[in-house]
């Protein structure tokens, strides 16, 4: 019995053992298991880090590249740049500096303090003096320094740090920027370097192609103002020539019937005083005739109505003569309309005169659905010293353009008022009128409310080119459908 309680104890030992050793065995694969759980996790934990510090790395770098693209201007893509830096570091302060070695009081510095907005610097001679010593090292990278060996170190007004992060990018051939970003801690991740370097890279390059585009679009509108200029002194030259070319041919016309004008004055006066001849013949007639001969003539000179005749020619003839003189009057006009001041110097001007002689070549504008009116005393009373032919030509331009404003018909009066200095020549018509923004630029070259086959806009900016050489001023007043008055001061001239 005893013997059997015993094997039992045995075999329950055995037992109880080998489920030991089983548990055992159990309990390493389990801690094994979390073992390896735990590195997992680790890992993973890593994995994560470094895909989460990736990808703010590269969200960084992708708002960079958006900044770059944008139309920010080359201020504000700089500071968002550092801007964006800060927000992948733990900083004490930033400083974002724009230096000038040739010119130094043209360098300037911006200061930010950790959670504080970014303000104006001033830069002291000695830091001044340490940032060109920083410069001329030409770093192409990032540089971390201990602080005690930075450009900052003993600058009271900045806080002490344990590192110092500094990189320089250069704004133009002669001019630099420089970032400082003091730091709490050193930079422990590789990762962080590589991509503020690549940062770097993007925004030195960024800067020479805004720099680029900046110039060649300046070089781009220089050029587009040249051509325009060139356009606008072609058409200038264009219409200049056609205006020799008329003046030209005025005074050839004017040549050519000047010849025949003067004969037939002078046969008409001629006329004139052959039929004065005439009629004293007739009279001294009578005397020699019997009175039947005498009664034959005058129911003669009845029937055929002479008395009539003899009347009407003493009309015709007078009337004749004052058409031709009026015909020679408009050819001496155009005679002086085209002949050319270049090269002469300076003479008495009437401006009573050139009114009246600019009014006898505009007058076929005029006659038919206008009246003028002239308030003006005599020829000597209103002198000035210019170039006549020039003068002529600008107050032919004011009537011109009278009569087209007026194209329903208007009277154009022309009066003066004189001070101790000038004579004020009031030119107003009763025409369309013109705005405001009309009357700023009636004076530009080309301009013109005109149709395109009406006129060239040269008009007025010519007319105003001649006044100013003769330091005559102009003035407008002017009011939408009721007409404009140009008021022309002319300096006084004594002889």
């Amino acid at each position: 019995m005893s013997h059997t309680l015993e094997q039992q104890l045995i075999a329950t030992e055995k037992a109880l053992l080998r489920e030991k050793r089983a548990r055992m065995q159990v309990e390493l694969q389990l801690e094994e298991f979390s073992q390896r759980a735990y590195e997992s996790k680790q890992l993973l934990l890593e994995a994560y880090d470094q895909a989460s510090s990736k990808q703010i790395h590269l969200q960084f770098l992708s708002y960079l590249a958006s900044d770059i693209l944008s139309e920010k201007t080359l201020d504000e893509l700089l500071m968002a740049f550092v801007d964006h830096i800060l927000l992948l570091s733990d900083y004490k302060f930033a400083m974002h500096c724009s230096l000038s070695p040739e010119h130094p009081t043209r360098s300037s510095a911006e200061l930010k303090y950790h959670g504080k907005p970014w303000l104006a610097y001033p830069i002291s001679n000695e830091l001044l003096m340490r940032l060109q010593q920083y410069h001329q090292s030409h770093h192409d990278d990032w540089q971390e320094l201990p602080y005690h060996q930075s450009i900052f170190q003993n600058i009271n007004t900045l806080p002490i740090c344990e590192t110092v992060l500094c990189a320089i990018y250069p704004l133009s051939t002669k001019e630099s920027g420089v970032i400082a970003i003091g730091l709490n801690k050193q930079i422990e991740n590789p990762e962080f370097i590589q991509t503020i370097n690549t940062a770097i890279k993007q925004l030195t390059s960024a800067i020479f192609r805004r720099k680029t585009e900046d110039k060649l679009q300046k070089n781009y509108a220089k050029l587009s103002a040249t051509h325009n200029e060139l356009k606008k002194t072609q058409k200038q030259l264009l219409q200049q020539e056609k205006m020799a070319s008329l003046g030209q041919l005025a005074a050839g016309i004017a040549h050519e019937i000047n010849n025949p004008l003067s004969y037939i004055s002078s046969n008409i006066e001629t006329l004139n005083d052959y039929l004065a001849e005439y009629s004293n013949l007739l009279t001294g007639t009578h005397t020699l005739l019997s009175s039947e001969q005498v009664e034959a003539f005058k129911h003669l000179k009845q029937d055929l109505d002479f008395d009539f005749i003899e009347q009407d020619i003493k009309q015709l003839i007078p009337t004749t003569l004052r058409g031709v003189m009026r015909v020679k009057e408009i050819v001496d006009s155009l005679k002086s309309f085209s002949r050319s001041d270049d090269g002469a110097t300076a003479q008495p001007v009437s401006l009573a005169k050139c009114i009246d002689d600019s009014l006898k070549v505009v007058w076929n504008s005029l006659k038919y659905e206008h009246t003028v009116a002239v308030n003006l005393p005599a020829d000597d009373a209103l002198m000035t010293s210019g170039y006549y032919g020039k003068l002529q030509q600008v107050f032919v331009n004011f009537f011109v353009n009278a009569a087209q404003a007026m194209k329903t018909g208007g009277e154009l009066s022309i009066g003066v008022t004189s001070d101790n200095d000038y004579h004020h020549i009031h030119i107003q018509d009763q025409g369309c009128g013109m705005d405001e923004a009309t009357q700023r630029q009636i004076f530009n070259p080309f301009f013109t409310t005109k149709a395109e086959n009406e006129g060239t806009g040269l008009g007025l900016s010519v007319s105003f080119a001649i006044l100013q050489s003769h330091h005559a001023t102009i003035a407008v007043e002017s009011e939408v459908d009721k007409g404009t008055t140009f008021t022309l001061s002319f300096p006084k001239s004594d002889s």
